[in-house]
């Protein structure tokens, strides 16, 4: 039966399967535009570009301190000596998918690519410093990322729902600005 599958059931059979997946687009994030069949390396500069910058602007809390620094070197036998080797190990080590503060949402779109922000980072910051530093430097980090564009939040496509979202997200915008006099 699956052989006998017109184009449009298979085309409707493969997104239903994508939003079964479970990634949706929510919340904050970077939209990114680059060339066709270049996204996954885009998304691999992106990470490291961004995570660098998010380390720099929201720093993680140290890690707790263990209970091997409490005591003197001349009591660490050998077991407290790998513990403290591993510790430092994990440390060192890249965190895990769900410890990154940026994740990619798989978004089966050509030229598009979209990285969600947890919540300590603020895409438009992010992506303003980003721009900040290729303005200083004279350098892009990035080697195929054609356009940027910072979500500050998203919603279903619905009347209320992007009403509740624009009053949300603009007003602090519009408070913030006094108002200014204009020419007639």
């Amino acid at each position: 039966m699956s052989q006998n599958l017109t184009k449009r059931e298979k085309t409707k059979n493969r997104y239903r399967a994508l939003a079964r997946k479970g990634d949706r687009l929510e919340g904050p994030g970077i939209w990114c535009t680059c060339p066709m069949g270049k996204e996954k390396q885009v998304i691999g500069e992106l990470y490291d570009v961004l995570d660098s910058l998010a380390e720099e602007l929201w720093p993680r809390d140290p890690s707790v301190s263990t209970n091997n620094d409490a005591q003197s070197d001349d009591d660490m036998d050998e077991e407290d000596f790998e513990k403290a080797l591993a510790n430092e190990l994990s440390a060192i080590k890249k965190p895990a998918a769900n410890e990154r503060r940026l994740k990619n949402v798989f978004i089966d779109t050509k030229c598009l690519a979209f990285l969600s922000c947890k919540p300590p980072l603020d895409p438009v910051r992010l992506t303003l410093a980003y721009f900040e530093e290729i303005e200083r430097t004279g350098r892009a980090r990035t080697r195929n990322v054609l356009r940027l564009s910072p979500v500050v939040a998203t919603c279903v496509a619905n009347p209320t729902e992007i009403a509740s979202l624009s009053k949300r997200v603009l007003q602090p915008v519009f408070e913030a600005d006094p108002p200014r006099p204009y020419r007639r």
